[in-house]
């Protein structure tokens, strides 16, 4: 992926933290620890409902949701060995159309 000096100035590494406080600001009275608390707890409930294989959707966000892969064989291209993968579970997730319009809306606006 080839990112230009102005793009490398938008991309800002935004942890846990970041968001806390970010939210904090915007609900005066919750301290950034207790938001940090909520944010955490809420992706452990992600998480587990993912690990049950539900399907989660946050309205005009996006959906999270696990999927089957077949096992397969792949040829390692270092050493050409074949390397065996059994049927697993992997997470997969889809930004929602509203999100991606914001998105390349935001680029144009520049």
């Amino acid at each position: 992926m080839n990112i230009d000096n102005e793009q490398k100035q938008v991309l800002i590494k935004q942890t846990m933290i970041d968001i806390a406080k970010e939210t904090s600001k915007r609900f005066n009275g919750i301290n950034t620890p207790e938001i940090k608390m909520i944010i955490d707890e809420a992706f452990e409930v992600i998480k587990e409902m993912l690990i049950n294989g539900n399907y989660i959707v946050v309205q005009g966000f996006g959906v999270f949701f696990t999927d089957y892969l077949d096992e397969t064989n792949i040829k390692d291209p270092r050493n050409s060995d074949i390397i065996h993968y059994e049927k697993r579970r992997v997470p997969r997730f889809y930004f929602s159309r509203n999100l991606k319009r914001q998105l390349k809306n935001f680029d144009k606006k520049k």
